[in-house]
């Protein structure tokens, strides 16, 4: 390892304290009608930590090992399903035995550069210490790391740039979940039940089919270049014009062949993920491709069905893997507008979807941008 000039390759106990907490004994209630923030590992997941779900009380914290943490330290995780993630208390409280508390001994090591530290080395931290499936991380562990250290300065500069991109994907989140709470509302007055509206049924008013999948033993079906849709390739956007797993011509040829513009509908265990596809393409049997009559429209449709996907679930069948059989699927009622006015609803829609897919898009870049800061920064490639 090449370590830049001024910069010191430090065990993280040698410039920070360590130490995990604990749980009140569950079988006492008063030990949980407290004040005390009580964090646990499942909290952290998040950078700063404002909130907890729950509370212990003095009597709690004083007759267990739970131990109190103050603002500004660095919490970890140590198991569990946030296990390695880092965040930092922004609040007094108590930790469990799942979570480690780092803080820095003196003024020559910043808690901030630390957290950005272990946040950027997650992945390899965790990838060396899983045992049976399951990372296994501990107090030791952690506090035996070695870790990169610049001169205290260097180390605030760092985590001051690293914050303002932080601040930058905060701004961008917050304001994507506005839009997303307006387009709801949007949805809602658009889609509550109208009287002027006509009542039918998917059989009516378009065509439906079901998708199919060539034989999976067969690889001359597969890696090829045609749009094969699944479940899991459906997202949250609208359109959709790439699949993980693609069809070969050959493949393609076996499959039911889907026109650009087909509404899409899962109607097997993840029922009611919706998208419109982009380009030519096919999807599996898992999958019910909607090809509306001249008098209605794909768009209008998509929202609408995404809208109303919890109503879709009544009809699904109550075995081990829910699924809604494709007769049963064209028969779920729905109502529906004259088309002038699914268009004036499906273009309102389309432009909040719009604005709402730019700020995701603005989000994965300032991601990206950090992650590549990170590397920089963090490493000493690029010095401040």
């Amino acid at each position: 390892m090449n370590i830049p000039s001024g910069w010191k390759l430090k065990h993280i106990q040698n410039d920070f304290e360590t130490f995990s907490g604990g749980t009140p004994n569950t079988k006492n209630d008063e030990y949980y009608k407290g004040t005390i923030p009580w964090i646990r590992s499942t909290e952290i997941n998040q950078k700063i930590i404002t909130e907890t779900e729950k509370n212990i009380s003095l009597e709690g914290l004083n007759n267990s090992s739970a131990k109190m943490v103050y603002p500004g330290y660095v919490l970890l995780a140590l198991y569990g399903a946030t296990a390695g993630e880092v965040a930092i208390t922004n609040i007094e409280g108590a930790i469990n035995q799942a979570v480690l508390a780092i803080n820095a001994k003196n003024n020559a090591s910043s808690n901030d550069y630390l957290y950005y530290y272990l946040s950027y080395h997650k992945d390899r931290i965790i990838n060396k210490y899983v045992q049976g499936g399951q990372p296994n991380l501990s107090g030791g562990i952690i506090k035996n790391l070695l870790y990169l250290s610049p001169p205290r300065k260097e180390q605030q500069k760092i985590a001051s740039i690293l914050s303002t991109w932080d601040e930058a994907i905060e701004k961008y989140q917050n304001l994507l979940e506005q839009e997303l709470r307006l387009m709801h509302s949007l949805k809602y007055i658009f889609f509550k039940e109208k009287e002027s509206w006509m009542k039918t049924n998917l059989k009516s008013i378009s065509r439906v089919v079901t998708g199919s999948t060539p034989p999976t033993s067969e690889e001359k079906y597969y890696h090829g270049n045609y749009v094969w849709v699944t479940p899991t390739d459906i997202s949250e956007e609208k359109y959709i014009s790439d699949s993980e797993r693609k069809l070969s011509e050959e493949g393609f040829s076996k499959s039911r062949r889907l026109p650009a513009g087909t509404l899409l509908i899962t109607s097997i265990a993840s029922i009611g993920k919706n998208a419109i596809l982009k380009v030519e393409g096919s999807c599996n049997q898992q999958i019910n491709a909607i090809f509306p009559s001249e008098n209605h429209s794909n768009e209008f449709l998509y929202y609408y069905l995404t809208y109303h996907k919890n109503d879709l679930l009544r009809y699904a069948t109550t075995t081990a893997t829910a699924m809604i059989n494709k007769s049963t699927f064209e028969k779920i009622p729905i109502y529906v507008p004259e088309l002038k006015i699914q268009k004036q609803i499906a273009d309102i829609l389309s432009l909040q979807d719009e604005k709402i897919s730019s700020i995701r898009n603005m989000i994965i870049q300032l991601q990206e941008q950090k992650r590549g800061l990170m590397q920089l920064l963090l490493t000493g490639k690029v010095r401040v």
